[in-house]
């Protein structure tokens, strides 16, 4: 048989024991609790950033459309003013022409007038 004192000794081991295993699992708990937020925090920072990154795709995207939109414009514009030069060079030289013949006549009619 044990003596009371042995019995209290192991009594005693076992509940350090028990308090030790007990305090451990609270160190688990706190640790899963800590881990856990943390992950909830980089769930919400990742959230936020999706969703700012999400923004800025939009924004993004709606100026690529106004600057295509501005592109097309522009190469409309750059079309009729080659239509105009090609028309203002055709006007040139039919001016050209013109005058050209004019001189010729007025040099014929000179020379009549001579003769």
């Amino acid at each position: 048989m044990q003596s009371v004192s042995e019995s209290k000794q192991e009594l005693e081991a076992s509940i350090r024991y028990a308090e030790n295993a007990i305090s451990s699992a609270k160190a688990t708990i706190e640790s899963m609790e800590f881990r856990q937020e943390m992950a909830k925090k980089n769930h919400q920072e990742q959230t936020g950033r999706e969703q700012t990154l999400q923004a800025q795709v939009s924004l993004l995207e709606e100026r690529i459309a106004e600057l295509e939109s501005e592109n097309k414009a522009l190469r409309q514009q750059k079309e009729n003013l080659r239509i105009q030069v090609v028309d203002q060079a055709e006007f040139d030289r039919d001016v050209r022409d013109a005058i050209t013949d004019f001189i010729e006549a007025l040099k014929t009619t000179s020379m009549e007038i001579d003769a």
